[in-house]
């Protein structure tokens, strides 16, 4: 998720606005003994940032680049 925010914050990944907007903005991060938790608040979804870092991890891992959502 580190890799996927400065890839956000360095604009080097696009993508429109909408559900992933509403899902950036809302996606939380909480310290716990055993490291660090990931998701979205209780009622609210976080599917399209997982895919999202999903899709960024895969990107890296076979060597094709960022990529383009639009």
């Amino acid at each position: 998720m580190e890799d996927l925010a400065a890839v956000i914050h360095g604009r080097e990944v696009v993508f429109p606005d909408g559900p992933i907007v509403d899902e950036l903005m809302n996606f939380e991060w909480t310290h716990r003994r055993t490291g660090v938790s990931y998701n979205a608040p209780e009622g609210l979804h976080d599917d399209c940032v997982n895919a999202l870092a999903l899709a960024l991890h895969c990107s890296r891992v076979n060597k094709k680049g960022l990529f383009l959502l639009t």
